[in-house]
């Protein structure tokens, strides 16, 4: 047998074992074992820094902040949650910047996470209460905006406000309004005080895009919740919230 006949039988040799192996190998179960991992004892640098700073953030987050005569819970056309939020920030605008009779609050519900317990109320509950890290705006809206506004809040069967008294149906219709306990003249110019997310459309609200004038007070309203309740309240005379009527539903 010359030597071109045995390079020939070598090659087909070597792929008979090329063809059987990966026949074999396409056949083959591939097992796989648990193994346990031995408990690792911690870096005790890094899980005392790391402790150190829960330890700060938790003697802030159990900070008091205030105290109230009852729990607060949101709800609609009006809450006890919805007034104690938009009162905090009617008084927040009153405090930052010249205070305009013509002006009042409106927020959303769906930015008001939680309740707030009676009695102590601390960071945290304010925390989780406002989880959000959005600031207060001031938009100068004319009559025909604050219109949409009105109907924005009939529509969504009512949202948290102050310094406003309005009158919705059932059906999504609103009545009459006053404003700072005067009824809402079309032809004037009012402020309202709500968050920049609102403000900057958000939930619908992209008619107020149309505001003549914008005010960023550069405060969230999370601290303006937590100012409120500190200055307003103590153990001996909590916090009372009521409910006042500002949204009511006719027939």
């Amino acid at each position: 047998m010359n030597t071109k006949h045995i390079h020939n039988l070598l090659y087909i040799f070597c792929l008979l074992i090329v063809f059987i192996s990966c026949k074999t190998n396409s056949n083959k179960i591939i097992t796989y074992q648990n193994y346990n991992i031995t408990k690792v004892a911690p870096d005790s640098i890094l899980y005392y820094s790391i402790d150190s700073f829960r330890q700060i953030l938790n003697s802030k987050m159990n900070t008091i902040v205030g105290y109230l005569d009852s729990s607060l819970d949101k709800g609609k056309p009006e809450s006890k949650l919805g007034n104690y939020a938009a009162n905090a920030c009617l008084w927040q605008y009153s405090n930052s910047i010249s205070y305009d009779t013509n002006c009042f609050v409106m927020l959303n519900n769906g930015s008001l996470r939680a309740t707030l317990p009676m009695g102590e109320v601390l960071t945290r509950h304010l925390y989780e209460l406002m989880p959000f890290e959005n600031k207060l705006v001031a938009l100068l809206l004319k009559g025909k905006t604050v219109i949409q506004l009105f109907n924005y809040i009939a529509n969504k069967g009512g949202n948290p406000v102050a310094n406003l008294n309005l009158s919705i149906s059932k059906n999504g219709k609103w009545n009459d309004a006053k404003i700072n306990g005067k009824f809402f003249d079309s032809t004037q110019n009012y402020y309202l005080v709500t968050s920049d997310y609102l403000a900057n459309g958000g939930d619908n609200c992209s008619f107020l895009s149309n505001a003549i004038n914008r005010i960023d007070l550069d405060i969230k309203v999370r601290d303006a919740l937590i100012f409120y309740l500190n200055k307003k309240s103590s153990k001996t005379f909590p916090l009372k919230i009521q409910l006042e009527n500002r949204i009511r539903v006719y027939e």
